[in-house]
């Protein structure tokens, strides 16, 4: 099974983590880096990997525009501010190409969200059929007491002659039933502790 996809906020923190360059590194160095960034982004891409491709194509793109013109050594040579400049060119492209996974990476997102909710709505219409034909069959769960069959046959009645809509008030009203029996319960506790006071 393949992992979740994660969601643009969660791709975009990780891009933008901050960066380790220290105050003594070449510049030299800083582009080889950023070269790097460029030619691994586009691996992913070509890979597929739209996640990847996104948060490094992201990083590339922060880079060539705040940390690389900041270097102390940008401008000491009319050849570093070049090759700072040949990054700067990409930049138009880039953009696009960032645009164009969002795009993608957003719908799969969606995607996967809706089916998440379909599921769980799956299920719990799954859950309630299976305690609707509980009712029906009188196989009632085992926490079922003799004061409350006279209720499960009013709902069995009533989901009977209102079709579905009656399965969904069935549904709601042994939810009710429980919280009053939770409750209930809490209050029993809480009236022994005072007892035991």
């Amino acid at each position: 099974m393949s992992a979740a996809p994660r969601s643009l906020k969660e791709l975009g923190d990780e891009a933008v983590r901050p960066a380790l360059f220290f105050p003594g590194t070449s510049l030299k160095l800083w582009l080889r880096t950023a070269e790097s960034m460029w030619k691994q982004g586009n691996v992913y891409l070509l890979e597929g990997n739209d996640e990847q491709a996104y948060v490094l194509l992201l990083r590339y793109a922060e880079f060539i525009i705040k940390n690389l013109p900041a270097h102390p050594e940008a401008k000491a040579t009319t050849d570093n501010w070049k090759k700072i400049k040949a990054h700067h060119a990409r930049v138009d492209t880039l953009l696009q190409i960032i645009s164009e996974i969002k795009k993608r990476l957003e719908e799969r997102y969606l995607q996967y969200q809706r089916m998440l909710l379909e599921d769980a709505e799956e299920r719990r219409r799954q859950e309630i059929e299976r305690r609707v034909k509980l009712v029906q069959d009188n196989e009632v769960d085992n926490d079922t007491d003799e004061e409350e069959k006279p209720w499960l046959a009013r709902s069995l009645r009533r989901g009977s002659a209102e079709g579905s809509h009656g399965k969904l008030d069935l549904l709601e009203e042994m939810r009710g039933l429980q919280f009053d029996r939770r409750r209930d319960d809490r209050s029993t506790r809480q009236e022994t502790k005072l007892l035991r006071e």
